[in-house]
Order: structure tokens, then C-alpha cells, then sequence
């Protein structure tokens, strides 16, 4: 009786993983639907396969993306016409401008637009067309490799992460400067974000080649200072550390941070005071923030309010949200294995990568209503007891597992039917 209720208790489980996988899938096709539109027919169900295929298997190498599809053909064959399909031109420009159409929605309720520019090192390539001179900050060398341009977006709380731009380039390959790189993905972003989107950047951003442009451009934007820059204060030209003891630090604000496995308060106390890129420019402020037992951070920032309590609060906010984008990188390199990416071409390496942070973008967007169903469900294991704690942490590290287990013994649905004279998509599946 015992071992009887014991099956069924497995079997039932068995059942709400395959209604999970089911769910993921219709998600899944109805966020590539989008990519239909400007399409041919052989590229959109590439596109489906390659996100199907990203997910399930966990890396982006084409070996695996190929085996996870479980087509009649070969693995060989079937990674030949991935290749082929990912080299053709342009592909990477479509992608991502489908990728930013697809998630406006989502982009438009971002009040911060956070760019970082990473890398992606291939120490040991030597066939791999446009290899560059990349320096690699987890392990402080400088090494062969590609440059690659990021911008996520992430609400005023910090709850909505949209890894919303990703292009890879080699400036062997490229006429182009890093400065060029950046406001062109600061433009292609704009297009589909809201008009009072604040960009945020860290120090490398402290060029006058970037803010410039900016101000011109009337992009917001919180941009981490050196301390060398020269700006005008009460007339005055000075340095930005000259300026900052003049600020008055009256703001104070508490943050939760965690310190080797530990949650502990930390203080800051923030001031800020209006200044001026030119002499006749726009009004900015130099926001200034001490952390209590450690150093100044100055911040250079031009936003949408007219007083100094809501620039303070702003900014202070802003770049606090700054860490989520290394996070996604930790947790992209780190689950999908991306520093493995190996395609020899230029020009489909660029659009491999542009398809991997779409499908990277539907993990972080589209799973919000199944998210508590994966990460308690029992035969996963992915949270131990129930432990609510557990999700207060960056949760897409267990999503992600949860994903590759969950579609582990499926295969990539063709099409969804619809029912005639209705907009509700029906289960009626058909294999690929």
C-alpha cells in the first residue's frame, strides 16, 4: 500500500513536470512569434530552435544546441545548418532590433538603462576571424578575445531585470571606436525605452567624448566621475574633488548588503550640489556619497528633477541598481558557459550572441507567473524546505537549471494551433 501511494505520489509530480514543460513551451513560442515579422519561414523556426535549443541544453556551442534538438538528422548535419543560417548578413542587426521591438513594453517601465561593456576571452583561439586584444577583468590580463556592449534595464525597486541590448565586435574587424560603440547602443535603445530613462555608467563612462553627446542628445544619465573632471561651480572651474568638500552631506540612507554569507546594514550619507559641463551648459548635479569606514564616490548626473533631495535620492538609487548588470554577466558565463562560444566566422559569431541574450532576455521576462511553480517544485530540488530566503537572492541562477531539467526530455514544438474566431492559444502540439 506503502510503495503504491509512493508511485502515485511520483507519478503525479511526473505529471505537473510535464504540464510545466507544456507551459514553458507555449511561452516560449509565443515570445519568438514576434520574430516572425520580417522573417522567411527557415529563418524564424531557426530562430525558435536556437532559443529552444540555448535553454534546454545550457551553452551555445552548436554541438550541443544541435544534440538538444533530437532532430531524425545527424548532429553533423544538423549543426552544418545552424551554421549556415547564423551566417547569413544582417542577421545580428535583425535580431536585436526584434529583441528591442519584442520587449518595449518591458523596457518602457525601467526607470534606469544600465550599460556595462564586457568581454568575452578566448585565450586559446587561433581560427576565430577578428580576434581582438581584450583585457579580462576576472582574471586581470590582458588576452584574445571580443568586446561586447550590454545594456539592462531595471525598475525604480529593482524587482524587473530586461537584458534588453548585446552586440559583440572586434575593432580589428570594425572601423569604429569604443565611444562610437556606446552611444550607438545608447541610440538603438532609446528608440524603444522611455523618454525619461536614465542611463547609468560607471567610471570608464567619464569621457568627454560620451557626455557631450549625451547632453546634446538630452539623455539622462548617471555616470560615475574619476575626480579629475573639470566642471563649473558658481561660476568657477575646479576639479570634481575640489568641488565634493564643499558638499554637505546631509542625506542619509541604510542598505542591506551581503558580506561573505552575511547580511549586514551598511550607512550612507549622500549631499549633492548643482553644477555645469560648460560654462553656459545645462544645469547637472555632482552628487557625492560616503559610504561610513570607507571611501567618496562621486557621481556626475544630469536628471529629470528640479530639486537636490530628489537628485540625491535618484542617483543614489540608480547606481545601486548598477550591480545587477554584473550579476546577469556572472550568471550568463557561468550557466551557459559563454566564454565557450566557438563559431568561426565573424559575422555569424555576432549573431550567435545576439540570439543567446534573446533567449536570455525570455528567462529573465517571460517566466513571472511559473517562476514559484519551478523553483518549490519537489523533483527539482532547487530550494531547499521552502526556504523563503533563498529567494530574496538573484533567482535566475536556479531558474536557469530549472529550465535545462524541465525541457530535458522534450523536444521543440512546431507550431501552436489556434481554434477559429479566437485569440486563446489551445495545447494542440505538433513535434518539430
Amino acid at each position: 500500500f506503502i510503495a503504491r501511494q509512493t508511485n502515485q505520489k511520483e507519478g503525479a509530480l511526473t505529471m505537473e513536470l510535464n504540464e510545466l514543460s507544456r507551459q514553458i513551451q507555449v511561452k516560449l513560442h509565443q515570445y519568438c512569434y514576434s520574430f516572425k515579422e520580417g522573417y522567411s519561414k527557415p529563418d524564424y523556426r531557426f530562430i525558435r530552435q536556437m532559443h529552444f535549443g540555448i535553454l534546454k541544453s545550457g551553452s551555445v556551442q552548436l554541438s550541443s544546441i544541435s544534440r538538444s534538438l533530437s532532430e531524425v538528422t545527424s548532429h553533423k548535419k544538423s549543426a552544418e545548418r545552424l551554421g549556415r543560417h547564423l551566417g547569413r548578413e544582417g542577421l545580428c542587426e535583425k535580431v536585436l532590433s526584434s529583441l528591442l521591438k519584442h520587449q518595449r513594453y518591458y523596457l518602457r517601465r525601467c526607470q534606469y538603462l544600465i550599460f556595462d561593456l564586457s568581454d568575452i576571452s578566448k585565450r586559446y583561439a587561433k581560427k576565430m576571424e577578428g580576434l581582438d586584444r581584450v583585457y579580462d577583468g576576472s582574471k586581470g590580463e590582458i588576452s584574445d578575445g571580443y568586446w561586447v556592449s550590454n545594456i539592462v534595464g531595471v525598475d525604480t525597486l529593482g524587482g524587473l531585470i530586461v537584458p534588453a541590448y548585446s552586440e559583440l565586435y572586434s575593432h580589428r574587424m570594425e572601423v569604429s571606436s569604443e565611444n562610437k560603440k556606446i552611444l550607438e547602443a545608447i541610440d538603438c535603445v532609446s528608440e524603444w525605452s522611455d523618454g525619461e530613462s536614465i542611463y547609468v555608467l560607471d567610471r570608464g563612462g567619464d569621457r568627454r567624448e560620451l557626455i557631450t553627446p549625451l547632453l546634446s542628445r538630452g539623455k539622462y544619465f548617471i555616470i560615475r566621475q574619476v575626480g579629475d573632471r573639470h566642471l563649473y561651480y558658481r561660476g568657477n572651474k575646479m576639479e570634481a574633488k575640489k568641488i565634493s568638500r564643499k558638499v554637505r552631506l546631509t542625506h542619509r540612507f541604510e542598505v542591506l548588503k551581503r558580506r561573505k554569507n552575511r547580511v549586514v546594514k551598511a550607512i550612507f550619507h549622500c549631499g549633492a550640489v548643482p553644477v555645469k559641463f560648460t560654462e553656459d551648459g545645462k544645469k547637472l548635479y555632482l552628487v557625492v556619497i560616503k559610504e561610513e569606514r570607507r571611501g567618496y564616490c562621486w557621481l556626475l548626473c544630469h536628471l529629470p528633477c528640479s530639486s537636490i533631495e530628489e537628485a540625491v535620492r535618484i542617483a543614489f538609487k540608480g547606481y545601486g541598481h548598477r550591480w545587477k548588470i554584473e550579476e546577469v554577466h556572472r550568471q550568463v558565463k557561468s550557466d551557459y558557459n559563454l566564454e565557450n562560444i566557438c563559431v568561426q566566422r565573424y559575422h555569424a559569431l555576432k549573431a550567435l550572441n545576439a540570439i543567446f541574450w534573446s533567449a536570455v532576455s525570455f528567462l529573465y521576462t517571460r517566466l513571472n507567473g511559473l517562476s514559484k511553480e519551478i523553483l518549490f517544485q519537489p523533483l527539482l530540488s532547487l530550494v531547499k524546505s521552502k526556504k523563503l530566503n533563498e529567494l530574496f537572492g538573484f533567482i535566475y541562477y536556479k531558474l536557469s537549471i530549472g529550465l535545462r531539467i524541465i525541457l530535458a526530455g522534450t523536444r521543440v514544438y512546431r507550431e501552436l494551433l489556434r481554434p477559429p474566431n479566437s485569440d486563446q492559444l489551445t495545447l494542440d502540439l505538433k513535434w518539430t
